[in-house]
């Protein structure tokens, strides 16, 4: 007689002591796209941080960059934000305070050079500092008026801020690496979404604003015709493969805006209170993937409400 033979492993969810629900809400909202192996590592490092994937202090990225042989390839980081790094040295104990930041400004007096954080760890005779340098951090993209590449978002509103985040971040995790290696702050990654330093037409398409008294913009089919333009190189066909990529995303939020319910006022104070803007011109790569995020977690809980709403109005069978 055969004897069966049962798999006793735990599973993914119940090792981290998830419920499946929750495993398949942090796999598609935080870690979206990451293999079952990858999400295994970010949540054993969400864990050994001690920060909540649900509650979106940490957030699992994937990007296309350039390897040694000039290939793409999809390369994963895991993000947190400046105040999940200061959340993790605080809750060891041992964090002991830091200086101000101290800059090295550029001779315009607005942008700086770089910023040096020094961070203080308790049973250290001396202070640990990092420095971040601007042209190693900065994202921009090519403005075609000024032939130039300029600071975008926060960098262009606040270059010292954005800077001595990144500064603290270097110090912190010098200062802490058995918990915060592996784990970078959402600054210090955001230079990855940068332009190819190469010189092309403009065919991103304007996203339009979500001002009062406009229904919410529907998505337009992406172009199939390629742009004119003096060359093919692959690098200018890797930005225009980027640009319909971003369309994409814009297309796909307000998707979720109106699978929320939510109408054009509701649409425009949202993306007001993230960008300073009702539209999506000021947001970065980085800023729509979390947006994305933050707009697909937010979908379980209508469903759910409608769920429950339609067993209250159930008549009971006589």
């Amino acid at each position: 007689m055969a004897i069966a033979v049962h798999d006793t492993t735990p599973s993914l969810a119940e090792r981290m002591g998830l419920s499946a629900e929750q495993l398949n809400l942090i796999r598609n909202t935080v870690a979206r796209g990451a293999t079952d192996t990858e999400l295994e590592f970010f949540l054993l490092t969400a864990k050994r941080a001690g920060l909540d994937p649900l509650s979106r202090q940490i957030h699992f990225i994937k990007r296309n960059v350039k390897n040694a042989d000039g290939q793409w390839e999809s390369v994963a980081t895991i993000q947190t934000g400046i105040d999940g790094y200061r959340a993790i040295a605080e809750r060891s104990g041992e964090y002991d305070g830091q200086d101000e930041p101290k800059f090295v400004m550029s001779d315009d007096g607005v942008t700086p050079i770089s910023c040096t954080v020094t961070v203080y760890r308790k049973g250290m005779t001396r202070g640990i500092s990092a420095t971040a340098y601007w042209n190693e951090y900065v994202q921009t993209r090519w403005d075609d008026k000024k032939k130039a590449f300029v600071p975008v978002g926060l960098w262009g509103k606040m270059p010292r801020n954005q800077l001595a985040k990144c500064a603290e971040a270097l110090a912190l995790r010098k200062a802490f690496p058995l918990v915060m290696s592996s784990i970078y702050t959402h600054e210090e990654m955001e230079q990855a979404a940068n332009d190819e330093v190469v010189r092309v037409p403009t065919v991103q398409p304007v996203e339009p604003r979500v001002d009062a008294g406009a229904e919410l913009p529907a998505p337009q089919p992406a172009s199939s015709a390629e742009p004119s333009m003096p060359t093919r190189t692959q690098a200018v066909k890797t930005q225009l493969m980027q640009r319909d990529q971003r369309k994409q995303l814009v297309d796909h939020c307000y998707d979720l805006m109106r699978s929320l319910g939510w109408d054009r006022k509701q649409a425009a104070d949202y993306l007001t209170d993230r960008f300073g803007d009702p539209s999506f011109r000021n947001a970065s790569q980085h800023d729509l993937e979390i947006v994305l995020a933050d707009l697909e977690s937010r979908i379980p809980s209508v469903v759910a409400d409608d769920a429950e709403i339609a067993e209250e109005e159930e008549v009971p069978e006589d």
